[in-house]
């Protein structure tokens, strides 16, 4: 029945790798609704970090590397020009499930914003982490959203796609 898939969630350990606007709106959500979240970030105890862990009770931050082997749920936060590199840096990966909300742009010669792929930027994140289910989600709002969702002045629609089911 309906009542049995409306459950409090089960607290988790999320590793948030990368510390920019998405990542820092979805780690503060996160910890408020009762996970521990730890940042991976390229400089654990920057005044912008300590800044960020203020907002983010119980959290902590490490480099992305040891984030990475810390918790088996990963919300992978970086820029596309960083993914495959950290990817491939931090195997192995079996049994972790990665929230993808990386879209794979970058700029153009104008300076505005372009798809960098012709495939599905999951698929291609999938096929550099093995052992790993992969789900795309939280890609298709502003960090702003994911900050304060009321903003939206409605319900806010996170889609989920993956190929586990168990993972979504």
């Amino acid at each position: 029945s309906l009542e049995t898939l409306v459950l409090q969630p089960v607290p988790l350990e999320i590793a948030v790798i990368g510390t920019g606007r998405m990542g820092a709106a979805a780690g503060t959500r996160m910890a408020e609704a009762g996970h521990t979240i730890i940042y991976g970030t390229r400089d654990p105890s920057s005044e912008k970090i300590q800044e960020l862990l203020s907002r983010t009770p119980g959290g902590k931050a490490v480099t992305q590397a040891e984030a990475a082997r810390f918790a088996d749920l990963i919300l992978l936060a970086i820029p596309w020009f960083a993914t495959e590199g950290f990817i491939k840096n931090n195997a192995p990966w079996n049994g972790k499930v990665i929230m993808d909300m990386v879209n794979a742009s970058g700029l153009g010669d104008d300076g505005l914003s372009i798809v960098t792929v012709d495939t599905s930027a999951g698929q291609i994140i999938q096929s550099w982490a093995p052992g790993a289910a992969v789900v795309k989600t939280f890609n298709t709002v502003s960090y702003h959203i994911i900050a304060e969702p009321s903003i939206a002045k409605g319900l806010v629609t996170i889609p989920l796609a993956s190929d586990d089911a168990a993972a979504k």
